[in-house]
């Protein structure tokens, strides 16, 4: 495991804000991840929760009653970007560097 320094800046800079992770990872691996890094967020939804990331999104926006035009999704995914259009959410499209 890696951590990248723009997605803690991210992180940080939201400190004031809900903030919900939204992974298709494993329930059982993201609790070990967010115990080793110390990160927080107001809901975590898996792969558990859905398979598709249009209903992840969805149950955090439902669970906070907020107005998807206020929600900022980032992901790192094309499917993110059109699972964030399809909730009517302002998305953020970030990448990992690749190393040649």
């Amino acid at each position: 495991m890696t951590e990248d320094a723009r997605g803690i800046r991210l992180y940080n800079v939201f400190c004031d804000k809900v903030r919900c992770l939204v992974t298709l990872q494993g329930r059982q691996v993201v609790e070990r991840i967010l115990e080793e890094t110390g990160l927080s967020f107001d809901q975590v939804v898996t792969r558990e929760d859905s398979l598709s990331r249009i209903e992840q999104i969805r149950m955090v926006i439902d669970r906070f009653g907020i107005d998807p035009k206020e929600v900022l999704f980032i992901g790192d995914k094309e499917s993110d970007r059109e699972a964030a259009e399809r909730n009517g959410c302002l998305f953020m499209f970030v990448w990992e560097k690749k190393k040649i």
